[in-house]
This record gives C-alpha cells, structure tokens and sequence, in this order.
C-alpha cells in the first residue's frame, strides 16, 4: 500500500504507525545526505572554483597590460630613434 502524500494532514498524523515512520525516516535520511552532500563536496568546489576564476580574471588583466606594452614597442623605437 501507497502512502499519498498530496492528502496528508499534518494534524491527524499517527507517529505510532509503522509506514509513516518509514517514511519519515526515508526524508530524514535523504535530507541528511542532501545537506552532507552541500557541504563536503558542493561548497569546496564551488569555493575551488572561484578562487580559480579570481586567478583567470588576474592573468587576463596581466596580459592585457602586456599586450599594450608590445604594441607601444614600435612608438618607443622611434622615439629613440630620433633622439639619436
């Protein structure tokens, strides 16, 4: 026999019934590995994850710096070159 929950009357619940503390213990359980889950394996990878992202945005930024200097290479040349 099925248990339907959409029917369920939190008042007139009968704790002492055997199918009804089976599946209390059944959402007990699944909350309990849902909320270990979030916390041993989600959280530190998304936390990996950003600390990453942090490192990408920097090395971009650094490149970018870079990427400007080599293109002013030439304009520093000639600005020498005229000065000699």
């Amino acid at each position: 026999m099925q248990i339907d929950f959409k029917n369920i009357n939190l008042k007139n619940i009968d704790l002492k019934d055997p199918k009804i503390q089976n599946a209390v213990l059944i959402a007990l359980l699944g909350l309990i590995v849902f909320v270990l889950y979030l916390y041993f394996m989600l959280l530190p990878q998304i936390a990996s994850d950003a600390r990453i992202a942090g490192k990408t945005m920097k090395m971009r930024s650094d490149l970018k710096a870079a990427r400007s200097l080599i293109a002013q290479k030439a304009q520093l040349l000639k600005k020498a070159g005229e000065y000699n």
